[in-house]
């Protein structure tokens, strides 16, 4: 999917923005949404660098406004929640634009729990939001020992040459956790599409594929890797060992 940055002209982000709310902010009243939807053109998105989301068809399906620190909003159209559009907007977020906090309402339970499967954690309460209303801010910040060793075995599986594979312990042990291989198998779960990282290149100690990724196999092959009859990688033909790394 592709995130592209809005230059100018808001209408368009203001019906998703109320289906959005409409669906996940069941304590707002009505009064409430009437007024926070006044200011969406007038102040909150001036204020904000715009990236949105769109379908084939050019429409939005779901847009994220950041300022230098700090995710400001988000919000996915409800037809078009489940399919990863928001996680791809946090990924961006925190890898391209390296913005690792995010604020949300307390009693938006469902934005709460997202961005904590994002690996997300409180760091501070407000509690009433920027006007005084009734709605308590929590403030969240990325988990920044996760984030780094993440970034650590992204970094490692970028260097896998084509043709070649590695396990997650063997990555494990070059971050310097060697008891961290199955965070490993989450990193790769994990893997944001804007890195372009090689994750099928990344199998387990018998050379066995991902069950839930049939393409692995197929990319595995176009790069000349060959199989055991159990459909295993043959480690002794495959593995890559860069001594530079064990040094």
């Amino acid at each position: 999917m592709t995130i592209e940055k809005l230059g100018s002209g808001y209408d368009e982000l203001v019906p998703l923005w109320e289906a959005s709310v409409r669906s996940s902010h069941s304590f707002l009243s009505e009064k409430d949404i009437r007024f926070y939807k006044a200011l969406l053109s007038k102040e909150y998105f001036p204020a904000v660098r715009l990236y949105v989301i769109r379908n084939n068809d050019g429409l939005v399906l779901a847009f994220m406004g950041v300022s230098d620190e700090l995710i400001e909003m988000l919000f996915v159209h409800p037809d078009a929640q489940g399919k990863g559009y928001g996680k791809a907007l946090i990924d961006y977020a925190v890898w391209k634009k390296h913005i690792y906090k995010v604020d949300v309402n307390e009693q938006n339970t469902s934005a709460f729990n997202f961005y904590r499967r994002q690996g997300f954690k409180v760091i501070g309460r407000d509690d009433t939001d920027a006007y005084g209303k009734p709605f308590p801010i929590l403030h969240m910040q990325i988990n920044m020992n996760r984030f780094q060793f993440y970034r650590d075995v992204y970094d490692i599986v970028k260097e896998i040459p084509s043709g070649y594979v590695m396990t997650y312990g063997q990555i494990a042990t070059l971050t310097g956790k060697p008891q961290c291989s199955r965070m490993v198998g989450k990193a790769m779960f994990h893997v944001p599409e804007e890195l372009h990282i090689p994750s099928h290149r990344v199998v387990n100690s018998l050379g066995r594929l991902v069950p839930s990724w049939p393409e692995q196999e197929r990319l595995l092959e176009q790069e000349g890797i060959s199989f055991k009859k159990n459909k295993c990688v043959d480690m002794k033909k495959h593995q890559w060992k860069p001594e530079e790394y064990w040094k």
